[in-house]
């Protein structure tokens, strides 16, 4: 009886704190401001307005794209023709809440393109399962690496592909959302 007692008005006060003094602590703080890196790849992130209330923290959702930041990097700013490029990739939760997202091969892709013309997609040779589902707790992330042969791809993954020439490329990195897609390039060159 007593330890129920004790637990009761332990999860009182935290409720408490929780309810009424979290969100008079953070009231003053000043929302920081959306801002876009084009160097470094990073989509625009809007800011999250208010305090989550307890029933956003203990049921989660899907990840709405404005709280999804993409980051892309290229292992060098340059390559030599057919040598391919190593790609990291970074998923984070930029929300206020935990948040649940889909990173397998069918919402996460990497394609390469010259001007308009899409050069190479992982959708052609998927190698990851079609639908990966994670819970990201807020600011936390998940991070994927790829790497791009230096050639063409065609669905269906046939062998023989040309190698690209030389020439300046983009790495487009896209993630469909239940909200929308997200998605961030990035460019480099083939010498």
């Amino acid at each position: 009886m007593v330890l129920v007692l004790a637990a009761a008005v332990i999860g009182g006060i935290a409720f408490g704190v929780t309810r009424f003094l979290l969100p008079a602590l953070t009231a003053g703080d000043p929302t920081p401001s959306a801002s876009t890196d084009p160097a470094d790849g990073t989509t625009p992130i809007e800011p999250s307005s208010g305090t989550p209330d307890e029933e956003a923290l203990s049921n989660p959702v899907g990840c709405l794209p404005a709280a999804v930041g993409l980051t892309l990097t290229p292992a060098a700013a340059s390559t030599a023709a057919g040598a391919g490029l190593g790609v990291a990739v970074e998923i984070v939760n930029t929300g206020q809440v935990q948040c649940l997202l889909d990173v397998g091969a069918g919402a996460l892709t990497l394609d390469v393109y010259s001007g308009e013309d899409r050069v190479w997609s992982t959708t052609d040779c998927p190698a990851a399962a079609a639908a990966l589902p994670v819970l990201l707790d807020s600011g936390a992330g998940e991070s994927a690496s790829y790497t791009w042969p230096g050639t063409r791809s065609a669905a269906g993954c046939p062998g023989g592909q040309p190698v690209a020439g030389a020439g300046t490329y983009r790495l487009v990195l896209g993630l469909t959302t239940d909200g929308g897609p997200v998605t961030t390039e990035q460019a480099f060159t083939v010498s």
